[in-house]
């Protein structure tokens, strides 16, 4: 019978030759993640020196609530507990008050981290999803809370474990709220201790991060103990900043080209030769409002390719939410701008804590001719001071139109923090390590590769002359 201890190391490698053969690949995949787990079993050098093993068993809807392994920054009766709670989206409605509380503080200044925003992600995208909640308390007061869904898959082809950001592209982006201060720190870094020795995980993925976001403090504690860290960037996001009170509403506009300026005052006089134009805005989330919104985008380009929100119950059913929400919590701004009382271009805005964000918009295409959506990005920047504004985020990725009002970009990106164990390197290695050396033989290759000799012409000499002439 093989002894499983002395011969574990024997089986990646017969893994690989398995993967090379190109036969029983998923049975190949599964030996390969097992010799790894089984190898960092048999072998206590390969595991964290801190902390042990598991925590213990996490039961459904039940907090676990051991000391973190370390001792936290604030160290006394002030240091922050973090405790795990695992279940769906009745977690979020439980802690909702106290998060919406934390979301207050200074360093959460984006609504997408607010567990309006979760919830309804949940209830329409992810109703069956576990979802592993970990918060860190100072005193009994929350000071940082995170969402995440557990869940299987794959990656590069290998099975994988993983948490992830409890949030899709609808969600706009992704953050762990935190308190201000020392204390929003600390309960940061008691987060990711807390992660960092929960059991059963290959891989943490944490897409629609963005540059600024506490999200990048984790993967910093991550990268300090030494886990592997990666970082890719998904899209920068256009915004414009916007003078203080005592501004004229025109500061925003100097450093864009002439041309674009006249460009946008020919295209309003052309539509006011048209009729009245004019500017709604509305804050409650009136149904037959959004029912304007909604055939407006399916009316276009999103209708003719299926993306448009009223094409799909989940979609519907989120937009309906976030804006209930956001109604009843006083940051929805539902932007159009109307020519004879018909709406030409609308937005689906959200107007939070002196920033515009502009997850969705839409306008009638047959009035493209006139830029309807640039006049309505103008109409809603000269009452910036009106509407207390101190910027305009566009959301989304990077494009000409929206490049034309700043030079202003914020980055949002994909965090992965990979295992320490075994088969976590092993990820690690085929999705950045092994691109990456096989990108730096591709370039090596092609800078080695001699360029075509260039082709001379044999002219006749006389021709030449008559050239010449």
């Amino acid at each position: 019978m093989l002894d499983l201890p002395q011969h574990v190391g024997e089986l990646p490698r017969l893994a690989l030759i398995l993967f090379g053969s190109g036969l029983a690949y998923r049975q190949a995949a599964s030996l390969l993640r097992f010799a790894f787990e089984r190898k960092s079993d048999l072998d206590t050098s390969a595991r964290p020196p801190d902390g042990p093993a598991s925590w213990g068993p996490t039961k459904q809807g039940t907090a676990v609530v051991d000391p973190p392994p370390e001792a936290p920054e604030i160290a006394g009766p002030q240091a922050p507990l973090a405790e795990v709670q695992t279940g769906g989206v009745e977690l979020i409605d439980a802690l909702a008050e106290e998060w919406r509380g934390l979301c207050e503080e200074e360093p959460n200044d984006q609504p997408f981290c607010r567990p309006e925003w979760v919830g309804a992600y949940l209830r329409a995208f992810a109703p069956r999803a576990k979802l592993v909640l970990i918060t860190a308390r100072v005193d009994g007061r929350l000071r940082a809370v995170l969402p995440l869904i557990e869940e299987r898959g794959f990656l590069c082809g290998l099975p994988v474990r993983k948490l992830r950001s409890a949030a899709n592209v609808h969600c706009v982006r992704f953050d762990m709220a935190r308190g201000a201060g020392a204390e929003g720190e600390a309960a940061v870094l008691a987060v990711w201790r807390r992660l960092r020795d929960l059991p059963g995980w290959d891989l943490i993925d944490l897409p629609y991060a963005y540059e600024g976001g506490t999200l990048e403090q984790l993967l910093r504690a991550a990268r300090e103990d030494e886990y592997f860290v990666e970082s890719v960037q998904s899209w920068r996001s256009v915004y414009v900043p916007l003078p203080g009170e005592n501004g004229a509403p025109q500061n925003w506009f100097p450093g864009r080209k002439a041309d674009f300026r006249a460009k946008l005052q020919r295209r309003r006089r052309k539509l006011q030769a048209l009729g009245p134009l004019a500017l709604r805005s509305f804050v409650r989330a009136h149904p037959e409002v959004l029912q304007r919104f909604y055939d407006l985008e399916a009316s276009g380009w999103k209708g003719r390719r299926g993306t448009a929100i009223a094409q799909d119950p989940q979609r519907r059913q989120f937009y309906d939410e976030v804006a209930a929400a956001a109604s009843r919590f006083g940051y929805l701004s539902l932007d159009s701008l109307e020519l004879n009382s018909e709406v030409i271009s609308a937005h689906f805005g959200l107007r939070y804590r002196g920033r515009y964000f502009l997850p969705k918009a839409a306008y009638n295409e047959e009035f493209r001719g006139f830029g309807p959506g640039l006049l309505l990005v103008q109409a809603i920047l000269l009452e910036h001071q009106a509407r207390q504004l101190r910027e305009f985020d566009f959301t989304g990725p990077w494009a000409p139109d929206e490049a034309q009002w700043a030079n202003e970009t914020r980055g949002c990106f994909e965090g992965y923090i990979f295992s320490r164990r075994g088969y976590g390197a092993l990820l690690h290695a085929v999705r950045f390590k092994l691109r990456r050396a096989i990108k730096a033989l591709m370039r090596l290759k092609q800078s080695k590769i001699p360029a075509p000799p260039q082709r001379i012409s044999q002219r006749d000499p006389s021709s030449a002359a008559a050239d010449e002439g």
